[in-house]
């Protein structure tokens, strides 16, 4: 690390962007992913590029789920570049490494270190769970609100070592497109309380004096009462988005003990993952059941061991308090208590999480004893080597993520029992127009996940596509059963019966589709309008008087 004492800022930021170039460069040439990919890229508000009415949608409560700069952002891509995933894969390219370089100067301006500081942004750049954020274009929103919280601790930096209204204002309006980027950024205004504590020594005469703790905090606290404020309207405004898409039903269906069991669970296999990254997937499928004691209850005693340790070391060591709490605070808001999805967790969860544990890790290592002795040959020897294992498991992490083929067939060497690997590689054959290759994937998905309902769409999909007729019909009544409303069944039933020459449940199935359609879209939506000319045809084909 004493090699990097001789470089230049500009030349160590330099670096850092090399780096992330030889690592990430690669993403480039890859294509879109069918997951979630096309839901962001060619949603129908998205692929017309940067317009006024494109933008009004992004900022309507109902369908952004509080992701309103990551849609804008999305448009402009699109406007800049069409649907080329080359162009839309730099520009996160591009935010990555601006992220590793100003959270490099910002670590640097605050702590005064410039090695530790470059080691930890090194750390942030290249850590294989880093892949997914970068490599996935669909996770534009985790580099968005990164990028502007960042931006928000350097303000809030500048403003508690030289404190104006002007610095003020700058750190709350980052705070809030942080916000707007993502709502998991609503802990920034508790990291600012961290930093208070160390490395800016706001609490430094409170610690001297020992009981008059308080005394020091509640100034610090009361400053940020206009951040709180505006992290408390955006948790409402967020609240009312999961109201509004039913998106609570996906946390009430999970008991409240299992969700709070598996709570410390979580939190150790994220550090585990950070110790050893490997088996990473594009999705680890959720337990419905309530962990075994000794998992739940011995990851508990190791979280709160943690925290008692790095607290018990504030005075001396303040750097494994501030980096534990920046972790699991951060961690909170993705530790499982609250769901939007089937997964358990996820890889970019830790984007902004994992600053603490390498502030933890590379301060501590410098600050250890036999470091500033005789370890530094060493441990310069070590760390050199691991950040060289790191850029290679990320280099190989990369390339999963190429295409839909190669991301779901690794995610199945995972963990073959992964229902979302088999339904969206199943996907990828359908897309390739090979339906007989679809059906054994939907058909283990089916089996790990016997109520999920676009499995069971796509095999009928599959199976119509086989003419295969009578399979069809029971997949698609599979869907039913699960979701009486669901209009894509009922359309493609009315189309199958009609093929078998049944009249009467032809007519039943689309007169249901062109009635759910007209609600969704109202009666001019092309769709029920071409089932409404189905439905004519149909009456005069088998000689049935129309219903009114």
């Amino acid at each position: 690390m004493n090699k990097l004492s001789n470089l230049s800022i500009f030349q160590i930021a330099f670096l850092l962007v090399l780096v992330n170039v030889l690592v990430f460069g690669q993403v480039v040439g890859f294509e879109f992913v069918n997951y979630d990919d096309a839901f962001y890229v060619e949603n129908v508000h998205v692929k017309n590029g940067l317009t006024w009415d494109g933008v009004v949608w992004a900022f309507s409560i109902q369908y952004n789920f509080s992701q309103y700069l990551n849609w804008i952002s999305h448009m402009l891509d699109v406007e800049l570049f069409g649907l080329n995933p080359a162009g839309h894969h730099a520009v996160s390219l591009l935010l990555h490494a601006a992220n590793t370089v100003i959270f490099f100067l910002f670590l640097n301006k605050l702590t005064g270190s410039r090695n530790s500081s470059a080691v930890a942004a090194l750390l942030f750049a290249i850590h294989p769970l880093r892949v997914e954020t970068v490599a996935w274009v669909a996770d534009r929103k985790d580099l968005l609100a990164m990028l502007f919280a960042l931006l928000s601790l350097e303000a809030y930096r500048r403003f508690a070592q030289n404190p104006n209204v002007l610095r003020y204002a700058s750190t709350a309006l980052f705070f809030l497109l942080a916000l707007l980027s993502k709502p998991v950024m609503v802990v920034l205004p508790f990291v600012f309380l961290l930093i208070d504590f160390w490395p800016l020594n706001r609490l430094e005469g409170a610690r001297a004096a020992g009981g008059k703790l308080w005394t020091s905090l509640r100034p610090l606290i009361v400053e940020k009462i206009p951040l709180f404020m505006i992290m408390g309207v955006f948790l409402l405004v967020s609240v009312k988005g999961f109201e509004l898409r039913h998106l609570d039903d996906k946390t009430s269906s999970l008991p409240l003990q299992i969700r709070l069991a598996m709570m410390p669970v979580l939190y150790m296999k994220y550090l585990f993952h950070t110790i050893w990254p490997a088996g990473l997937s594009f999705f680890y499928p959720a337990s419905h059941q309530m962990p075994p004691f000794w998992q739940w209850g011995g990851s508990l005693v190791m979280v709160l061991g943690l925290t008692a340790w790095t607290l018990a070391r504030w005075q001396r060591h303040p750097y494994l308090a501030v980096g534990w709490l920046w972790f699991a605070g951060s961690l909170l808001p993705m530790a499982g208590l609250l769901r939007t999805g089937d997964h358990a967790m996820a890889d970019r969860y830790t984007y902004f999480p994992l600053i603490g544990i390498f502030i933890m890790a590379v301060w501590g290592l410098a600050n250890w004893d036999f470091m500033k002795k005789r370890g530094r040959p060493v441990a310069a020897a070590a760390g050199g080597a691991l950040l060289l294992v790191l850029m290679a498991a990320s280099l190989m992490q990369t390339g999963v993520w190429k295409n839909s083929f190669t991301l779901f067939q690794h995610a199945l060497r995972v963990d073959d029992t992964n229902s979302v690997a088999h339904n969206n590689l199943a996907v990828a054959w359908m897309q390739k127009n090979r339906p007989e290759k679809a059906v054994p994937h939907l058909k283990q998905a089916l089996r790990y996940c016997s109520l999920c309902v676009e499995s069971w769409l796509n095999l009928g999909e599959s199976y119509m596509t086989l003419h295969q007729a009578p399979a069809a019909i029971d997949a698609f009544h599979k869907v039913l059963e699960v979701m009486p409303d669901n209009v894509i069944a009922h359309e493609e039933l009315g189309i199958l019966y009609h093929v078998t020459g049944d009249g009467p449940r032809a007519i039943r199935h689309s007169r249901e589709a062109e009635a759910i359609y007209s609600k969704l879209f109202g009666p001019d939506y092309p769709v029920a309008v071409a089932l409404r000319r189905n439905l004519a045809a149909y009456y005069q084909h088998y000689g049935l008087p129309p219903k009114s």
